[in-house]
């Protein structure tokens, strides 16, 4: 029977997930507010005055402003005019539209100043649905690299967030490290299986990776359009000021970690669509679930071309995961307690061996064995023991694939020593 989980347990569960929560929510909005305003906003702004009435203005103001810092100043465009929409007279203040604040670079904001002096007749865009709304310069602007500011407050604060309401990621008071680790002939309660183990089909399974080759590539094709495509849009106006003689060093160093991140991303969602073409290795086991000290009749089967593979390995792999809290940051910690190649030996007893090939077969048999002095498939709240095969496959001038399948290892039968 089902051992009911401990209350106070419970309950600290419930406040790490809360102050999580918390955490990863300041960080979240935060992160949002600041994304909103210095690049949500000047953007769709750019966008509507696209289609604002060019009208004459006249300049009544031009300075460069000074901004005093405790470091560096920083300097803004201080730029206000005067023009006549439908017979009725206006007044604007407003270059361009960025991110509020001001910033280093003063030849660049001078250039504009002597570009627009007092008296001069310019050309400004007024929107016909609210006059009052003008701009001069209504494209976009090196200004806006500052819109990426925000990105790492939004990454840390959603990423938190994710891992608090999946349970992955737990601060509270009750998060010590554990000292378990596994123990020869160790016994725990059904209820301490993973709640995917079925225990009653003994049957033929055929597993499926853990996570999906073209799943990847959804996940690594998305954050490299969202990334890349606000980085794309200040690359282009740095490289137009370079083109035009007036670089600006501060900005370009800031953008460096941006752009290869963007690169780095890129190409790592390329290899992962080459991995979509590889061959694929099957697996069917003998039995659903094997217990500590059992066996089970393993098949493997290469589906596509298998002419290209130089070689396969199997890998028996047992994993513990601990959470637990260092001060005020709660970790998980991945330990590799098991770890060991499968040596092909068929159930026939004959050499199988397919991880020392040159010539690999497309399909094969070995006996999966379970060591005894090791622990089952667990899961609690703060430490998990995770047994998977991981499949690798060296392919000639192709990226190499790698999948991983979890399987389910039950206690020792009651009564069995090791």
């Amino acid at each position: 029977m089902p051992r009911r989980p401990d209350r106070n347990t419970a309950q600290s569960k419930a406040g790490g997930c809360l102050v999580t929560v918390i955490f990863g929510g300041v960080f979240s909005v935060a992160g949002t507010t600041m994304f909103i305003f210095f690049t949500v906003l000047p953007l769709w702004r750019i966008y509507q005055a696209q289609n604002w009435t060019a009208t004459p203005c006249t300049i009544t103001h031009s300075q460069v402003e000074t901004h005093a810092g405790s470091d560096n100043d920083t300097y803004s465009i201080d730029i206000r005019y005067r023009y006549t929409f439908n017979g009725q007279s206006y007044t604007g203040d407003s270059y361009r539209f960025a991110p509020p604040g001001s910033s280093s670079g003063y030849k660049g904001k001078k250039r504009v100043v002597d570009a627009h002096p007092v008296g001069s007749t310019q050309t400004c865009y007024v929107d016909p649905n609210k006059p009052s709304r003008s701009v001069i310069h209504r494209g976009l602007t090196a200004a806006l690299w500052w819109g990426l500011f925000p990105l790492p407050f939004m990454a840390v604060g959603y990423g938190v967030l994710y891992a608090g309401f999946t349970g992955r990621l737990q601060v509270g008071t009750r998060g010590n490290r554990s000292g378990w680790r596994p123990k020869r002939r160790a016994r725990a309660s059904r209820g301490a299986l993973p709640p995917s183990a079925d225990t009653t089909d003994t049957g033929p399974i055929t597993l499926r990776p853990g996570k999906s080759r073209l799943g990847n590539l959804a996940g690594l094709i998305f954050f490299a359009a969202f990334w890349n495509g606000i980085v794309s849009v200040f690359v282009t106006q740095l490289v137009r000021g370079y083109l035009n003689g007036d670089p600006d060093a501060c900005l370009t160093v800031f953008l460096i970690p941006f752009v290869l991140i963007g690169l780095f991303v890129i190409g790592a969602a390329v290899r992962q669509f080459l991995i979509l073409f590889a061959p694929t290795v099957a697996i069917e086991l003998g039995r659903r679930a094997i217990p500590l000290g059992g066996s089970t009749d393993l098949r493997w089967r290469v589906l596509g071309r298998s002419d290209g593979i130089k070689s396969i390995r199997i890998t028996l792999v047992g994993e513990e995961r601990a959470t637990y809290r260092r001060g005020t940051d709660t970790t998980t910690d991945t330990h590799t307690f098991y770890e060991k190649d499968l040596d092909g030996s068929g159930a026939d007893g004959n050499d199988r061996a397919f991880d020392t090939l040159p010539i690999v077969r497309e399909s094969g048999d070995c006996v999966l064995a379970i060591p005894t002095d090791t622990m089952h498939s667990f899961n609690a709240d703060n430490n998990k023991i995770v047994w998977k095969l991981v499949v690798r496959a060296e392919i000639t001038r192709w990226p190499d694939p790698k999948d991983e399948y979890d399987i389910t290892v039950l206690p020792m039968p009651v009564g069995e020593t090791g």
